[in-house]
């Protein structure tokens, strides 16, 4: 198990996407930047400081310019504003004068632009923050924070008060300015309130090693400023912990030994599992050359392992590339509340496309014990979707598989708030055939199709 996926005596089992209540204003500014000016007229400045008073002849002498030369660097200088003159000499104006205000020795005079930024910010509704805004298409399976009663209306004066106190966090975090921190707010001329919308924030979900093996949520989102965003982070820990884990069964761990040949993990199924057994379970992660998997199946070195496998096979057979992936999902309703389901599909099909499949057909199948107003939620990702026959494998038994190439099997454990994932990767040809008949017969039962690419 590499160092990502456990830290600190924590396991990383889950990622979650919450989506965030917000509404979007625009905020039109003129915005100063601090820059360094170049050398010479540094050093005229500087000089003119020094002396008070001198005539452009000694000054072009000074620095070994001609008078055409010297003429270019002044007219630049006084356009600026930063010197004038009389009939005799040049002089700081009062704004050159202002450039060394407040400097200690050493430091260097800088000038500022004004720039206009004409800026769509997003706030929360929750504790009125501003968002980053991300693009990213609405999916059914990202976990919802529900707006507050009279959260609902942010006064414009509080939106242009919020930007000018927390700009340059603004400009630092979403704009990704390289120099944030010589950029300031000359004035806001416009703010109008827009739309109402979502935006998207990650979280994880990790285990606790230690004699409790609790569940936790981390919001890296939050990390920076706790205090500001307590309120969002309480919402949203309040809609993780109500979600369900799929329950766990006898059954569920006969069928992942029958299918992997993997007996590891059922250990872990006893009542008086603890601290131990877990600790012990990680030691054994290797076993027949088949790595044991911790944490949800869409987790990036999980899916990175599949694929890892995928192309492995495809490189030793000589045969038409596989053209499907099937997904069984596990029951409760904390399972794939994230764009990882997505990626990680995506992922698998371009393992195959790059071997030669030109179509990549993709199916989910949903147990039964998935809620009646949960089980679609997968229908932008998938092409078809189905649910599981009357008599078929547990809930807490999740398989994807790529027929006839390799199958990741996976466990749901009763530990922490949400359960546990374990499993393997297996290649051996009896039990993917296994598999892919049981599977494609729940597929091919159109009495319960929940969703198809024809109908879409």
């Amino acid at each position: 198990m590499s160092a990502a996926e456990r830290n600190e005596g924590r396991l990383l089992i889950d990622a979650i996407d919450f989506q965030v209540p917000c509404r979007r204003f625009t905020i039109k500014a003129n915005v100063t930047r601090d820059h360094q000016m170049p050398v010479v007229d540094e050093f005229v400045l500087r000089l003119l400081r020094v002396v008070q008073r001198i005539d452009s002849r000694r000054l072009a002498g000074y620095f070994g310019f001609t008078a055409r030369e010297m003429e270019t660097v002044l007219l630049e200088l006084v356009e600026r504003g930063l010197i004038e003159s009389d009939d005799e000499d040049l002089y700081l104006s009062p704004k050159g004068q202002d450039l060394f205000k407040g400097l200690t020795d050493g430091e260097l005079p800088r000038l500022a632009s004004v720039e206009s930024w004409t800026e769509g910010v997003w706030f929360d509704l929750i504790s009125r923050n501003i968002m980053t805004p991300e693009r990213f298409r609405p999916v059914s399976n990202l976990l919802a924070i529900r707006e507050q009663l009279g959260k609902r209306q942010i006064p414009e004066k509080f939106a242009r008060e919020a930007f000018e106190q927390n700009f340059h966090d603004y400009a630092r975090r979403v704009r990704h300015h390289p120099d944030a921190d010589r950029l300031a707010i000359y004035s806001v001329s416009e703010v109008e309130a827009g739309i109402y919308g979502y935006q998207p924030m990650p979280a994880q979900c990790t285990l606790d090693l230690d004699a409790k093996l609790e569940s936790s949520l981390r919001l890296p989102f939050a990390e920076a400023d706790p205090a500001r965003f307590r309120l969002l982070s309480v919402a949203a820990t309040d809609a993780w912990a109500m979600l369900a884990g799929p329950e766990q069964s006898a059954s569920g761990a006969e069928d992942y030994e029958r299918l992997t040949g993997d007996s590891r993990p059922a250990r872990l199924t006893r009542a008086e599992a603890g601290a131990a057994e877990w600790a012990e379970a990680f030691a054994m992660t290797e076993k027949d050359g088949e790595p044991l998997l911790f944490g949800a199946s869409y987790l990036d070195h999980n899916i990175a392992r599949l694929c890892d496998v995928m192309t492995s096979v495809a490189d030793a057979q000589q045969r038409e590339a596989a053209s499907s992936i099937i997904w069984l999902r596990p029951g409760g309703t904390a399972w794939g509340r994230t764009f990882k389901v997505g990626e990680g599909l995506q992922r698998l099909r371009d393992v195959l496309r790059a071997r030669g499949a030109s179509e990549v057909q993709t199916s989910a199948i949903v147990p039964r014990a998935v809620a009646g107003n949960q089980r679609k939620n997968l229908r932008r990702l998938f092409e078809n979707g189905c649910l599981t026959p009357t008599s078929f494998y547990p809930s807490d038994l999740e398989i994807i598989l790529i027929p006839g190439v390799a199958a990741m099997v996976v466990l749901h454990l009763d530990a922490g708030r949400h359960g546990v994932a374990v499993g393997t990767i297996t290649t051996r040809d009896r039990p993917l055939r296994l598999m892919e008949r049981r599977l494609t017969e729940a597929l091919s039962k159109t009495s319960d199709r929940l969703w198809s690419a024809e109908n879409a």
